[in-house]
């Protein structure tokens, strides 16, 4: 990775944003009724003129039909990523707040930030983070004060630009419930694995906005795969502990503290 290349990339995001908008505001400046775009999402929605025509504004698709690479990338929006287990109460929240915490460490009064969030594919919803688990995360430095467990979504998996899953079988539950991601969705394992060789802290281009940067590591990643040897299961899957023995809790943490630094790396800017 070069700063040319970072450089190089964000410019080209950054003229298809402009374009669109100039586009989209071009179309908006023929129609003399025109909706304020809802604080609550940010687009714009379709609405009917008096004489019964439909404004030029209409509302963009569903995330459900919308091509995960013609959205909008908002240059100066933070960057989302979205930590996929099965409860939601033990490996998904320990690797959100614990990789929220490191990244924020990197991050020091930052602007713009990169948001870590969680969900399950079967959410024990409205639950705080299991009570080893959480004991787990303080040891190594996390805090999981406020956390409450949430159901996975299509939605949810559209709105993040990067999807981090705790085994293979949640990153199939992803790809298949939006498969449009699927190049954006990784086992936590395996992103880390990819992204070995990726050092954001020096290679990025200094003040590129986090979004952009984080959808640059994440194509890397997705265009690495094959090019290497996939890990195995074993090295991959981290293990669930709910249920079981401490000591479960604890071979989880260690699982996911062992690839948290090449992810940090690569992420952090």
């Amino acid at each position: 990775m070069t700063k040319g290349t970072s450089h190089g990339y964000a410019a080209l995001l950054a003229a298809r944003v402009r374009c669109r908008v100039a586009r989209q505001k071009s179309e908006c400046s023929r129609s003399r009724q025109l909706r304020w775009w809802p604080p609550s999402t940010g687009r714009p929605t379709a609405t009917t003129t008096g004489k019964g025509t439909i404004n030029p504004c209409p509302s963009p698709p569903s995330p459900r039909s919308r091509a995960w690479a013609d959205r909008i990338l908002a240059i100066g929006d933070d960057a989302r990523i979205l930590i996929v287990c099965t409860g939601n109460i033990c490996r998904s929240p320990f690797i959100e707040r614990l990789l929220q915490a490191r990244l924020d460490d990197h991050r020091p009064g930052s602007k713009q930030a990169i948001h870590v969030s969680s969900a399950g594919t079967s959410a024990m919803t409205g639950w705080s983070m299991d009570e080893r688990a959480a004991a787990q995360l303080v040891a190594y430095g996390g805090d999981s004060t406020g956390f409450t467990a949430r159901s996975l979504t299509a939605e949810r998996i559209a709105d993040s630009d990067l999807v981090l899953t705790a085994t293979r079988a949640h990153r199939g539950k992803v790809a298949s419930m939006y498969p449009k991601a699927l190049r954006q969705v990784f086992t936590f394992a395996d992103f880390a694995d990819l992204v070995a060789g990726i050092d954001g802290l020096t290679a990025r281009v200094t003040n590129v906005d986090p979004r952009v940067w984080v959808a640059q590591v994440t194509e890397e990643a997705a265009a690495s795969r094959g090019l290497k040897p996939p890990l195995e299961p074993s090295q991959t899957d981290i293990v669930d502990p709910f249920g079981r023995d401490d000591e479960v809790f604890a071979t989880m943490a260690q699982q996911v503290v062992a690839s948290m630094p090449a992810v940090v790396r690569a992420l952090a800017g």
